[in-house]
């Protein structure tokens, strides 16, 4: 990939260089011959993940995941194989190991509310349009 120069104005340019580092060594996961252990991490929390190549194609899993995906319209995307562990389908592959966790968090990030408590009061309108 090479670097991509962008000029806000004419009087100077900015030059982005492409990343030295995958967004999955970013996250810290190890890879080992065919398989990557990591966890998929967002906002909402922290979910350990594998990945392994079977066949020639890299599958995804995720260990204990939110139940909010377990039971929201993604739920037809994870079968249950055993020890806690969900297989991942995709309906459109990732073109890459790092975009399929981008994805994975991405899902977990839209899907599950928040597991901070909340800090601020909100008004029993707030409460009412939000549904709780």
């Amino acid at each position: 990939m090479e670097a991509i120069t962008i000029r806000p104005n004419y009087n100077r340019a900015v030059i982005i260089a492409p990343q030295k580092v995958s967004y999955l060594e970013e996250k810290g996961w190890s890879r080992k011959g065919n398989t990557c252990q990591g966890s998929y991490k967002t906002s909402k929390g922290t979910w350990r993940g594998m990945i392994e190549q079977k066949s020639g194609e890299w599958q995804y899993h995720i260990y204990d995941p939110p139940k909010a995906i377990l039971h929201g319209e993604h739920q037809a995307c994870f079968k249950h194989v055993g020890n806690n562990c969900w297989w991942i389908h995709w309906s459109t592959k990732p073109r890459s190991l790092s975009e399929g966790i981008l994805n994975i968090e991405r899902l977990i990030e839209n899907t599950v509310k928040s597991r901070k408590p909340q800090t601020t009061k909100r008004s029993w309108w707030e409460r009412f349009i939000e549904g709780g």
